[in-house]
């Protein structure tokens, strides 16, 4: 959805729009990728087709490496952001969901705990919670800038390495949803809880919900989100496709569909993405993105295509 190489994507909608906040992948440099991040900024779309970004989003973040972004949360009259910088997650807020963003959580402006990844859920009772890689998660103080108590273990089926938590509620069940493995086979497993955030949870009979299809071109479904539109009953997933090899991630959107009794089936990943929302409200659209004789998007800028190559069925990991 993104004519740019980006990835670890979170949305939140405020007033009809959406901002999406992400890890942007600086692809033109030499030794591109996660420890030469390009700017922080945030896009937005109110048809979730066409995206724009104005500016950037943390100017305290300019010389800090800038990873993973959480969705951004409206909270008392202001806007909270929770970026991995240089490894560590922080807080910073600002006026508008737009930003500028800065720097919060203390008067040292500390990071809020040593890990990466931050989810940021708030329950119907107003409590928050943060959740990281590794499983672990936090209860949030009533002003959702620093952590009460001790790191929660969350308690999954399928063990290893795990990141990009996402955490949601639906008709009163809550949703954790983890990766496994990386690179060009990342995938998502799944738990849900009718208790609360943290557990305890069950695992569906089938709770693997993205993985690679090499049928249709997508590799590595990774590190994402999951959102709801306003007056909407519907849901979507916003994922990174990792790609073959190298880091040059990409965003995209599929919905996300449930079974009668709560579980989640497989997702349909495509290339095609989703419908327009709703009609876009500007044209300020500059270059058409094609596919073969076909216009399939179109962007305000582009950048000369990169070659890359995919890992060897030898050093390929299998999940099976």
């Amino acid at each position: 959805i993104i004519p740019d190489c980006i990835a670890d994507p979170s949305i939140a909608e405020f007033d009809g729009v959406f901002y999406l906040t992400a890890t942007t992948d600086d692809c033109p440099r030499e030794g591109f990728g996660r420890w030469h991040n390009g700017p922080a900024v945030v896009w937005k779309s109110t048809d979730l087709v066409n995206w724009s970004f104005d500016g950037h989003l943390l100017p305290d973040a300019s010389d800090m490496l800038y990873w993973a972004p959480s969705r951004i949360i409206r909270h008392n009259n202001r806007y909270l952001l929770y970026p991995t910088l240089n490894q560590k997650i922080r807080v910073a807020a600002a006026d508008s969901p737009e930003g500028p963003f800065r720097l919060i959580a203390g008067t040292d402006k500390r990071p809020l705990v040593d890990t990466i990844d931050a989810e940021v859920f708030v329950d119907d009772d107003g409590q928050g919670y943060l959740f990281s890689n590794r499983r672990q998660a936090w209860r949030m103080n009533e002003q959702l800038t620093g952590l009460v108590g001790e790191p929660i273990s969350i308690s999954t089926k399928r063990g290893g390495y795990s990141e990009g938590p996402i955490v949601f509620k639906r008709e009163g069940v809550y949703y954790y949803l983890y990766t496994l493995s990386g690179h060009e086979t990342y995938h998502y497993a799944y738990c849900l809880s009718r208790t609360s955030p943290t557990g305890p949870f069950e695992t569906p009979e089938v709770d693997i919900i993205a993985e690679s299809d090499s049928e249709r071109g997508i590799f590595g479904p990774g590190h994402g989100t999951v959102f709801s539109p306003s007056e909407s009953d519907g849901y979507y997933f916003a994922y990174l496709e990792y790609g073959r090899g190298g880091v040059t991630r990409q965003v995209c959107i599929d919905r996300l569909e449930f079974n009668a009794d709560g579980t989640i089936r497989p997702i349909q990943l495509t290339t095609s993405g989703v419908a327009l929302l709703a009609e876009p409200t500007s044209n300020d659209a500059l270059v058409e993105l094609t596919r073969g004789e076909d216009v399939v998007a179109s962007a305000s800028s582009c950048r000369k295509p990169i070659d890359i190559r995919g890992l060897s069925d030898s050093k390929r990991l299998l999940r099976r």
